[in-house]
Formats: structure tokens, sequence, C-alpha cells
């Protein structure tokens, strides 16, 4: 089915449209509602020659080595709409409000998300026309909608990483690709640590979410939710790498649903810590087209450190591989020539009001070891175990990175706030793979940004 096609999901729906602003949702028995659909499709190409896989329900997929999708999308800074532009005459006796910017050229809204009563606060599965895994399968999105509140929360999953033939073919990587969700993704999603507890457990008393709709992306990509490209690495052809083309896909069916929610939030763990501030420009441009303020932004884990603790090769490499002049550069003017954490200036500048916040242990494993592997396969020689005596050295430089990326963010001039809570520790990520109760004071901290406290302050160790 394509983008625009949709299945009933009952006699007497529920149909959670434009959320409202009440406490509660309106239960209109009478009305009907219509459902994002599509289907999923199983199987992977062969490393000799890969099936043609269509994106978009018209492009093939080529064979060559790196060769772009050619869907590059002008995100710049929304501009507002005058009277000409909404087809309005000038009235100098009419107050015509606010005027409101564009959504990108990218939104194509689907129909609203059905939810019968008995689905509330069930995870399901939905497949999103045009959402591809690296292996070329469909994808979707893991929906948990509520009738407590009005508030969204929008989640980018976490997982492994792929930019050329080393890093793609490292075990855990390659096989994250060939399996991809597998043949049941919302097994799939629920067996994952990441949907088991904190803002996820609407149980827990100090969840500021508890009481949110979530709508969580899946990481089958392994490109950080950051690329728009179609490679052809050893061992893999094609390689279906448009995390930022099913950000996209996702919202343009999600969003519509959502038109007056309360409060957005926009997070991501890890690998969907990075996709936060490599899409949260395009996620802010839909709901503020809305008239909503911007979403607040929260990566758990995810850290984008500048240089020297982000070597330039290393940012070089991931640069090319994914190709990001085609996707992230259209809107972060400074990325190219001084590095991605720009990101978090250009978000700050085109949505001033954001209160965003970064997540991270002062000794996180998995970032270290990463950032090892950055600077192994961007600087020969590559990865070997001579890299092992430098961890002492590579846990130093991460928390020194952590502390200049906090400095760095603070000092963007904006009307909005960030924040940053780091704590001591080894894990990888606190939002969702830990109760908050192994993280004191993070739920305090989380409740300052989202409650627009003033005090919301830092907390730095």
């Amino acid at each position: 089915m394509n983008a625009t096609s949709v299945s009933p999901l009952g006699a007497s729906p529920l149909l959670l449209r434009g959320l409202g602003h009440a406490t509660r949702f309106d239960v209109r028995a009478a009305c009907a509602g219509l459902i994002v659909s599509g289907v999923l499709v199983l199987g992977c190409g062969d490393a000799a020659g890969g099936p043609s896989v269509d994106l978009d329900g018209s492009v093939a997929l080529p064979d060559a080595d790196h060769e772009d999708l050619g869907s590059n999308v002008d995100l710049g800074r929304p501009q507002d709409l005058g009277a000409d532009d909404l087809g309005m005459a000038h009235d100098a006796g009419v107050d015509m409000g606010p005027t409101l910017p564009p959504p990108p050229d990218w939104y194509e809204p689907g129909a609203p998300i059905v939810t019968e009563p008995d689905q509330l606060e069930t995870w399901r599965y939905l497949p999103i026309a045009g959402m591809r895994c690296a292996n070329g399968t469909d994808s979707g999105v893991f929906v948990n909608i509520t009738d407590q509140s009005d508030d969204l929360l929008v989640f980018l999953m976490g997982g492994g990483i792929c930019y050329d033939d080393i890093s793609c073919n490292l075990p855990p990587h390659r096989d994250a690709i060939l399996n991809a969700m597998g043949a049941d993704p919302l097994a799939w999603w629920q067996g994952n640590a990441e949907g088991r507890t904190a803002i996820f457990d609407r149980n827990a008393a100090e969840n500021p979410l508890r009481d949110a709709s979530y709508v969580v992306l899946p990481h089958c990509t392994l490109d950080f939710h950051l690329a728009n490209k179609i490679s052809n690495y050893a061992g893999f052809a094609p390689l279906v790498q448009v995390g930022y083309r099913n950000v996209q896909h996702a919202i343009s069916a999600v969003a519509p649903t959502f038109e007056h929610a309360g409060r957005v939030v926009f997070a991501g763990f890890s690998a969907g810590g990075v996709g936060t501030l490599g899409n949260y420009h395009q996620i802010a441009q839909v709901f503020e087209s809305f008239g909503q303020p911007s979403p607040y932004l929260i990566n758990d884990g995810g850290p984008v450190q500048a240089r020297p603790y982000y070597s330039v090769a290393s940012h070089d490499a991931v640069r090319r591989g994914w190709a990001l002049e085609n996707t992230i550069d259209a809107w972060c003017t400074g990325c190219a020539e001084f590095g991605n954490h720009e990101t978090w200036r250009s978000i700050h500048a085109l949505h001033p009001g954001v209160r965003s916040a970064m997540v991270c242990a002062y000794g996180d494993q998995v970032v270290m070891g990463l950032y090892s592997l950055f600077d192994a396969l961007g600087n020969p020689p590559h990865f070997t175990s001579e890299l092992i005596p430098f961890f002492p050295f590579v846990r130093i430089s991460m928390r020194a990175g952590l502390i200049d990326l906090n400095a760095f963010v603070q000092g963007v001039p904006t009307t909005g706030a960030h924040r940053s809570f780091y704590y001591v520790g080894e894990r990888h990520g606190a939002l969702t793979v830990a109760p908050f109760s192994a993280t004191p004071g993070l739920a305090a901290f989380l409740s300052a940004q989202l409650n627009d406290d003033p005090r919301w302050s830092s907390v730095t160790p």
C-alpha cells in the first residue's frame, strides 16, 4: 500500500486526532478512523547482486558504490507566510493572528492513527510506507498511545554503526544489518532493553513522561538516523542507509495525530541521541508549523564532542560514509567546516526557544569504545589491540570533552536554554535502560526541563 493507503481498525474506534489541550481525550463514538498502513517484506539481497528495492514507490536502488539518492532537501530556516501567500486580502481592520512557518517540502501528512479503547497504553507496530532498514526490508514505528495527557514523546532508538567496509563488517554490526528487526518487529522492540524502564515506565511516579504518548523509531539503518544514501560495501549489495529520510516518512505519518499536542519531546539514546541532533530541525519545523512551541530535546548517551576530542579524520570518515552533505548540511551551517557538534549551534539559532539537554556518564564504556573505533578507522593503522592501553587516557579525554561540550552549547546565544546532566559511572544510557533510581537526580532534572522551571541547572560532578 502507498503512503495514502489506509485500513480501518474497527467499527467504533477511538480516534486520537488533534489531541487538544485537555487533560483527557474526549471519546466520540461516532468517529471513524484510519491508520497509515504498509506491508512488511522480510529478507535481504545476497551479497552478489541484491534485489532492486523501491525506496519511495518509484526509485530503484542502484548497484553503484556510494551513490546518492538524489533527494537533497532544502530544510532551511522556515519563513513566515504573508497575506499574499495565504491568498488573503490586505485588510487593516482584520486581526489575522500570528503567522506560522510552513511545514517543510517533504511533509505529506497521512491519516490520523486510530486507537481502539482496548489498545490504549499498549505497544503496537505500525508499518510506514517508504521507511526502510539497511537490508532493504520495510520499517515503521512503535506506538504506545494514551488518553491521560496530550503530551508526545518521539524517541529514536540506538544501535550499531556502519559507515565503511570495516565498521559495517564488525560482527555485531553485520548481524544487525542482516537481521534488521526480524520476522516480528513488535517482539524485537519489546525484547529490547530500551523499551522497558525509566521514561517508558508508566508506573514510575517520578517519570515526567509517564502520561505521554510514545512514538519510537527503530535504528535498523545503522547510520545514526543521519544518512540518505545507498552504498555497496563489502558483503552488502546494496546497503540502504536512509535513516534521515525514515524520520521524514515517520513524522509525515504520525504528526497529523498530534497537531494539537501539549508538550512535544524529541529524545534518543546512543545512536538515537546523535540522531536527535541531526533531525531536530526537521522535526521542529513540522510541529512549529502547527503553532506549537519548539519541542524539547534530550540526547542520552550520544555526545558529539568537538575537536580535538573527536578527531578531524574520524569526523571526515563518518561524513563521507553517510554523505552528510546531502542531509544535515542543508541546515547546519558549520558542520562541514568545524564538526558535527555544530548541530547544537544551528538548532538553537533556528529554534531559539528550545530547551535542550545532554545526558551522559563520564565513563560511558560504549562511547569511549566508539571514539576509539572512530580514531582507529579514521587514522591508520586500523583497529588493533594496541588501543587497549590507551583506555585510561580515553576516560580522561572523554570527561574533558563532555565538560567542553557543555560550555560550548551553553555559550550559544538563545532565548531557550541548554543544560547537561553528567554522572559518574560506566553505564551506557540512563533514560531507557535503567530505572530512575539508578541515576539519582535525573528525574528531577528532566522534570525541571519539561516544566520550564527557571531553577533548571546543569549537573556536572
